[in-house]
């Protein structure tokens, strides 16, 4: 969020997968990424995305970029964020100019995994 406000980028945040689904399918216009964690309470990460996903094509919507934030590294975590609809797999920690890039990215276009 730090960066987020030295960025001037306008942000909202989400305590949980379920309040992240539900603040993109209210807010999605305004959504151009999402920074997902993978462990999250009430509804876990994954779950939204695939969600998240699933509303897009059923509103017909572009897709937003996702990016999964998680500590595990293992290569089941980064298949299933992907199968899920992740478009980048990031472990923490993030460098915050790291960020800059994906903010900057245009959603439409595959990233290669």
């Amino acid at each position: 969020m730090n960066y987020m406000k030295r960025a001037k980028e306008e942000y909202t945040t989400a305590i949980n997968g379920l309040e992240a689904l539900h603040k993109y399918q209210a807010e999605h216009q305004s959504i151009k990424v999402i920074f997902m964690d993978v462990a999250m309470p009430v509804k876990d990460g994954i779950t939204a995305t695939k969600e998240i996903r699933q509303f897009e094509r059923e509103a017909s919507l572009p897709r937003v970029r996702i990016a999964v934030l998680t500590c595990f590294s293992s290569a089941e975590y980064q298949k299933n964020a992907f199968t899920a609809g992740a478009d980048l797999f990031l472990i923490k920690p993030v460098r915050m100019k790291a960020l800059k890039p994906i903010l900057e990215m245009d959603p439409e276009v595959v990233v290669p995994r």
